[in-house]
């Protein structure tokens, strides 16, 4: 039975092309890579906890199978163009040759990328070394090949169509961040400047995860520390297979007045997961609506308490998403003393990563737990 499965660091592809000029912080990664059962040697860098891959690699990797396609290059417009179900026919000589480190040289790419004759501006592409890199995960849903992991030999592997994808033995605990929000602005309190973040995981084992702790940590393109912060909040603190879990700040949170942004700005998340010793408990939501508040959203609804016993305090935390199924913002209140059997009311608004309005949110999900925290 053919699943797909996220891979634990996300994978990517690359073309041969001119860089612009912004420079991120990568490394070379040391994920495995299998294709179709087959262990591959190849290129590929890191970049904030997602792994980038070659998309000529990939071509030349999958010719010939269900899952083939051509990639072209058109200099004079700058577009990258990928023609599905199509043999391989345009090799430059690049392919699966392993060269030197270049992440020092990693930017957002410029070049426009057309499948099958559409722009496609939901996929992340960055430039190393002159080579664009994909990641592998979206480029499966747009191409048409399954990706999984094995923790144990922490590959990433490739099945394509018509192949079953390779099983991803049960190995317990394996999760990936698949999503990070990073919002710098001027702050509302003097000259500096503030930061709002939220960081995605999604548990891709079989067992539930804890989001123990998250150390968020800016660097210049140089690598040197520019800043740390690590007081996030979680939600929801236990995360259920298949499912996504968040670590996020709010607008409150400020660099340091000495911190200068010259020579780069760049965030990376550091995450501390365990595996889940208990179980959340989680409480009955109600009667939810949306409404529009001094440029935020906020929510009201009611919780039930189900028990026959009082709960001094369930903290009740709301997340919005697009019409892409990205996140919007967070928002979270308190809400005490609840006796038995009985029903109350919520209403929160604010903690928001930007300025957005009903009308932009997709769907929500409202979380009632009561605090729940396990040593590592």
């Amino acid at each position: 039975m053919k699943k797909t499965t996220s891979a634990l660091l996300a994978l990517v592809l690359v073309v041969s092309l001119a860089a612009p000029t912004f420079a991120f912080s990568a490394q070379l990664s040391a994920q495995n890579l299998a294709v179709d059962g087959q262990p591959i040697a190849c290129e590929k860098y890191n970049i904030d906890g997602s792994n980038y891959f070659k998309l000529r690699d990939l071509a030349k990797l999958l010719d010939g199978t269900g899952s083939q396609f051509d990639v072209g290059w058109d200099g004079v417009r700058g577009v990258v163009s990928i023609t599905t179900n199509h043999a391989y026919t345009t090799p430059n000589g690049t392919e699966l040759v392993v060269g030197d480190d270049q992440s020092a040289t990693t930017q957002v790419s410029a070049q426009t990328i057309m499948i099958d004759g559409v722009v496609r501006t939901d996929l992340t592409v960055y430039n190393i070394g002159g080579s664009n890199y994909f990641k592998l995960r979206e480029m499966g849903d747009a191409l048409g090949f399954d990706v999984g992991y094995v923790e144990a030999t922490n590959t990433a592997t490739v099945a394509s169509r018509g192949q079953l994808a390779i099983p991803t033995p049960k190995t317990g605990m394996a999760y990936e961040i698949t999503d990070v929000i990073n919002i710098i602005e001027d702050s509302s309190y003097g000259s500096g400047k503030r930061f709002r973040v939220i960081v995605e995981v999604t548990n891709t084992g079989d067992t539930p995860i804890y989001l123990s702790d998250c150390v968020l940590d800016y660097e210049d393109n140089n690598g040197h520390l520019l800043h740390t912060y690590d007081f996030l909040s979680v939600v929801p603190d236990i995360v259920q297979p298949n499912e996504k879990g968040y670590f996020y700040t709010n607008g409150s949170s400020a660099f340091d007045d000495d911190v200068s942004f010259e020579n780069g700005c760049n965030l990376v998340p550091k995450v501390t997961i365990t595996k889940a010793k208990g179980e959340l408990k989680r409480h009955e939501v109600s009667d939810t609506s949306l409404y529009n508040s001094y440029g935020t959203v906020g929510c009201k609804g009611r919780i039930t308490n189900e028990t026959d016993e009082e709960i001094s305090n369930i903290y009740v935390q709301v997340v919005y998403y697009d019409k892409d199924g990205r996140v919007l913002g967070i928002s979270g209140t308190n809400v005490s003393n609840i006796k038995a059997t009985d029903r109350t009311s919520f209403d929160l608004s604010g903690i928001l990563m930007n300025e957005f309005s009903v009308e932009d949110v997709a769907d929500y999900v409202v979380y009632a737990d009561e605090y729940y925290y396990q040593y590592k």
